[in-house]
């Protein structure tokens, strides 16, 4: 293999730059720069351009043999020649047929040893060749998703675009089931690759994926929710977030509130009561109020589908919660991952009514006034809460609460964000506040501060809509 390697190298030296004369490097120089120009008129004409075609694949096959038997060369200009020769690849087929066979065999076996600029310049030629329908899926994505184990954040954004950029036309093709579903098993995989960088960047492919509306099927909610219980933490936090996301929201324009601020602010502008009432500035009035009404109108049309989450989709959400609260009791993981696994519980709990053994015991953990981020945990309480859960089970809780929130020995804002809690909590568990807590909460009505006594008026009235036996 060695000599046959020497040989291959003797024969086709003459092509790389440093072995040429001044005058060949002049021309090669010119060359280069004239491919765009070459490739126009390719396009337009091909059959003319033969010639100047054959020389520059001359040129280009000598290179190329080089870096088949000495894969990390550099040689300068490869990568203009062959993006060249992978924009015009369905004009020659036949001629070019060794270029994709060619680059897939140097990346599968040599790519952590290809120098950078090469690299991004072999996965771009793959990628026009993937959209000139000279490869299938099956032979490109494999292959993209095991680059991503480079060391390299360019290289891997790139294949990261060009996999959901793919995948998109996949979906968008209809007959081609079987392929994406081949895709989806093989992404499975790899979500548990031993290989930290490509299982994470494997996650947030799927994770774009289902916010493309690509891939948001169950199937694919249920892969990333098994992740949820790995040992890396950036995976799971990952996955958890992914819960955790906002409703879907259809036909959202990000810049819309900006543009109708900015336009209302012209109106006024041009409207003031001293200025000048001019016809160009009438016209131009009528002109803003006509673009401020048809942007309100865009406006109105964003829709909010608060019916559908992710979570919706999980096959065993009983089975997830265990995992996740086994998860969230391991002393080992840290509180800011312990708090977004608290988040996600206290959501699936409430969306799908059920009971966890112990989840109440252990939020007491959290629910003091020093705690950090005592909002969120409140607020996760408050989700896991539901008209199936005991009013024994939330006992404790109310206890806690009363002792360390909804007491006249508390700051102002301790005690609000206590009887804010108890009223979300009585409106999705009715009765599971005695008697003795609702005089407590009576006679905060009279507090100083206003947020407290209002408060705790819409704690009473709350509990008289329960029950009117509160009221007597």
């Amino acid at each position: 293999m060695d000599s046959q390697t020497e040989n291959i190298n003797e024969d086709n030296r003459r092509y790389l730059y440093e072995n040429m004369t001044p005058e060949e490097k002049d021309k090669y120089d010119g060359m280069i720069q004239n491919l765009p120009v070459l490739q126009d008129k390719i396009n337009r004409d091909h059959s003319s351009y033969m010639e100047e075609f054959r020389h520059r694949l001359e040129i280009f096959r000598g290179q190329f043999n080089i870096i088949l038997f000495t894969p990390n060369k550099s040689i300068k200009s490869f990568k203009e020649l062959l993006l060249f020769f992978s924009h015009i690849s369905n004009i020659y087929p036949t001629e070019l047929a060794f270029i994709p066979e060619g680059l897939i065999r140097i990346l599968q076996e040599n790519y952590l040893i290809i120098p950078h600029e090469m690299r991004l310049a072999m996965v771009d030629s793959l990628s026009l060749l993937r959209k000139k329908d000279l490869l299938t899926p099956l032979e490109v994505l494999p292959l993209f998703f095991n680059l991503l184990k480079c060391q390299d954040k360019i290289l891997r954004k790139k294949l990261c675009d060009c996999i959901i950029s793919d995948l998109t036309k996949i979906k968008q093709n209809h007959k081609k089931n079987e392929i994406n579903r081949s895709i989806q098993n093989y992404c499975e995989k790899l979500l548990h690759d031993t290989n930290k960088k490509l299982a994470r960047k494997t996650l947030n492919i799927m994770i774009t994926l289902y916010q493309k509306k690509i891939w948001n099927d169950a199937r694919t909610v249920n892969a990333i929710g098994e992740v949820v219980g790995v040992n890396d933490e950036k995976m799971s936090r990952a996955a958890c977030q992914f819960f955790l996301s906002e409703y879907e929201v259809d036909q959202v324009d990000t810049s819309s509130e900006e543009e109708l601020d900015e336009l209302k602010n012209k109106y006024k502008l041009l409207g003031k009561a001293n200025s000048r009432k001019t016809k160009a500035r009438k016209n131009k009035l009528k002109m803003l109020m006509k673009s401020i009404e048809r942007k309100e109108k865009r406006h109105s049309k964003v829709t909010v589908n608060k019916d559908f989450m992710p979570i919706d989709l999980l096959n065993n959400p009983a089975f997830f919660c265990e995992e996740l609260f086994k998860k969230a009791q391991n002393s080992k993981v840290g509180f800011s991952i312990k708090l977004i696994i608290i988040r996600l519980l206290g959501r699936v709990l409430g969306r799908h009514r059920l009971l966890l053994d112990n989840y109440f015991n252990y939020m007491l953990n959290f629910i003091t006034p020093n705690q950090k981020d005592i909002g969120l945990i409140m607020a996760s309480l408050i989700e896991a809460c539901h008209d199936q859960v005991p009013p024994v089970e939330l006992e404790p809780v109310m206890t806690k609460l009363f002792d360390n929130f909804i007491s006249e020995n508390f700051s102002a804002p301790v005690v609000t964000l206590g009887l804010n809690t108890l009223r979300e909590i009585i409106e999705r568990c009715p009765y599971c506040i005695n008697k003795s807590q609702y005089d407590q909460v009576v006679n905060l009505k009279e507090y100083k501060h206003k947020s407290v006594s209002n408060a705790a008026r819409s704690v009473v009235n709350l509990c008289k809509e329960i029950d009117g036996k509160y009221g007597r």
